[in-house]
């Protein structure tokens, strides 16, 4: 395995919303680490968020060449939930390069402003101001309506995780909540699907400390699941994929190391 890094030379672009626009330059010009791992990482610039990804194995480069890799499968999503009225990043360009450990693929998207909801939720606050009871319930039925639409248009986020959501509005009437990590946005599981994005929203929650109250979980789980009986069934669900769930805590702690957006 080699550490991701962005593209340095040889850069390539194979997929462009912004025909023209020199995105070497760009890519050579000052990035802020916004979270480094071993074979993929995130970078702000000043066109937005570059997520690069070490084609380092026979089956990232194989991926990269059927257009199926990491890169490709945030543009499907990215581009998929903005065409349904979802709040997600804008896919700009889809690149290869080289630096020093090896080829790279990358993809540019749009910046999108918030807040991560894994640090509203640890925080109790949005930008800087503690939130009321009632923007609270107002964020948990946003967070129930939007796997509800997800699960209803047959897609399922596979890491549908708080620090994956980033919110970009909350107060007493309502909240808006986007999409940062499209890579996981696949076709659905049919009636799994909407306990598994459910989950998800508790389970990081829990392994860092900060789940939130039961009422707030009613309440999204309400908006998630308006039939009474089948909300049951669907809370039974997710209780029991959450307890299965042996080590909750994440392997990178969202709280110390932002996820970029």
């Amino acid at each position: 395995m080699v550490p991701a890094v962005l593209p340095e030379r040889d850069i390539r672009v194979l997929r462009s919303a912004l025909p023209g626009r020199d995105w070497a330059r760009e890519l050579g010009a000052a990035a802020q680490v916004v979270k480094a791992g071993v074979r993929d990482g995130v970078w702000r610039i000043e066109a937005g968020i570059v997520k690069c990804s070490a084609l380092d194995d026979a089956r990232r480069r194989v991926q990269h060449a059927t257009r199926t890799g990491r890169a490709w499968r945030f543009w499907r999503g990215a581009a998929w939930l903005r065409e349904r009225g979802f709040l997600a990043p804008r896919p700009l360009a889809i690149l290869r390069g080289r630096s020093d450990a090896g080829a790279v693929e990358a993809v540019v998207a749009s910046y999108v402003p918030g807040t991560p909801l894994i640090r509203v939720l640890a925080s109790g606050a949005f930008e800087g101001r503690r939130l009321p009871a009632r923007a609270q319930h107002a964020l948990a039925r946003e967070l129930g309506a939007q796997a509800r639409r997800l699960a209803s248009l047959g897609r399922f986020n596979q890491d549908h995780k708080p620090s994956n959501l980033i919110v970009t509005r909350v107060d007493e009437w309502g909240a808006e909540v986007a999409i940062v990590d499209c890579i996981a946005v696949r076709r659905g599981m049919g009636p799994r699907s909407l306990a598994r994005m459910l989950a998800c929203l508790v389970i990081e929650p829990t392994g860092l400390g900060c789940r939130t109250r039961r009422s707030l979980e009613a309440r999204c789980l309400a908006e998630a699941c308006p039939d009474r009986e089948e909300r049951r069934r669907l809370a039974r669900e997710v209780a029991r994929l959450v307890r299965a769930q042996k080590n909750p805590v994440p392997k990178d702690n969202p709280l110390v190391q932002q996820v970029g957006s």
